[in-house]
């Protein structure tokens, strides 16, 4: 079989205010997605980046500082699938970024 990725679904919340929730969804092979997983975490913890657990198996989660405010990324292996949620906030609440990319994580694996 080929290896590949496809994206399912994706879109992106913006507020002029306040930041973004973003997230994909991409069907991919397993293999791939551990492989994926692994890499991310492979590269942290940097100076810019602080890993946190969202308590779902084959997760990576981490927060960087952006120019813009901070930015929380969870990245979630669920079957075939690989959901990527992102939250920025521009006034810097690292705890919100995070509960709102863990939450939005969880919702979409659910309906995974």
């Amino acid at each position: 079989s080929s290896a590949s990725l496809k994206k399912v679904d994706g879109c992106t919340y913006t507020s002029a205010t306040d930041g973004s929730l973003g997230y994909d969804v991409v069907q991919v092979d397993a293999q791939i997605g551990q492989a994926m997983i692994g890499a991310i975490k492979a590269k942290m913890p940097g100076e810019s980046v602080t890993p946190f657990d969202i308590g779902i198996p084959n997760s990576v989660s981490f927060t960087q500082t952006l120019p813009g405010g901070v930015d929380s990324q969870v990245t979630v292996l669920s079957g075939d699938k690989s959901i990527t949620v992102a939250a920025t906030r521009k006034d810097g609440d690292v705890a919100k970024s995070q509960a709102s990319a863990k939450a939005a994580a969880k919702l979409l694996v659910s309906h995974s």
